[in-house]
């Protein structure tokens, strides 16, 4: 048996979806995010949900989120490196 229940365990994730209709945007914290901890990852922040339609300016809409949540994504790397 393989074990995959803790395949992330000691990652940090950041849930990211990309989807084909705006209707399926909750599926990032839904479903995205409880398989990632399942998986035992931290998921330290809100997911983003990027519309196929918006790949080609991407830059902007990541740039906005990472600007959001770079704090949140922090801590747990600090704590990271202070127990390695």
């Amino acid at each position: 048996m393989i074990k995959i229940k803790h395949a992330r365990a000691g990652t940090t994730a950041l849930p990211l979806l990309v989807m084909g209709d705006p209707a399926h945007s909750l599926a990032v914290e839904v479903h995205l995010r409880p398989l990632l901890v399942e998986l035992g990852a931290t998921v330290p922040t809100p997911g983003l949900a990027l519309l196929e339609s918006e790949i080609p300016h991407r830059e902007e809409r990541l740039g906005a989120w990472a600007d959001r949540v770079a704090p949140q994504v922090a801590v747990p790397l600090k704590e990271r490196v202070a127990t390695s």
